[in-house]
């Protein structure tokens, strides 16, 4: 699993997951808040964000190459404050979530074009989040 600090821009989390999507040309399959279903039950808890991710095309690739893999897409990015208090955001990369699956297809993908898509979509997330103010 890769873990990065994040800027302390809770408010604009949203709106720099949608600004990275569409310039890495991938999409939201589904955005869990936890703060907003915890608050539905009488709980408070801080940040929490479940970012689920993909592509269309990315998941018949998948399905073909192995279609028990399908249980691992969309792919995730978590957001939440750590024990200091940070925002946080945790990932697996593809070839990661893929290698169990021990398929020669699904590691090329994730190897080839996937983990670094996804490399690049946290640097573009980090620096967008570091940018504003």
């Amino acid at each position: 699993m890769q873990t990065i600090t994040l800027a302390d821009h809770e408010a604009r989390l949203d709106d720099v997951m949608a600004q990275v999507l569409d310039a890495n040309n991938m999409k939201l399959v589904a955005c869990i808040n936890g703060q907003q279903k915890a608050a539905l039950i009488g709980h408070q808890v801080s940040c929490e964000r479940i970012y689920e991710i993909f592509r269309p095309d990315y998941a018949t690739r998948v399905w073909a190459a192995c279609p028990q893999a399908g249980i691992d897409i969309p792919l995730r990015f978590h957001i939440f404050r750590n024990a200091e208090g940070q925002l946080q955001m945790n990932y697996r990369l593809p070839g990661e979530v893929f290698a169990r699956w021990q398929n020669e297809a699904l590691n090329d993908l994730a190897e080839n074009e996937l983990d670094p898509l996804f490399e690049a979509m946290v640097v573009d997330f980090s620096a967008l989040l570091n940018a504003q103010r």
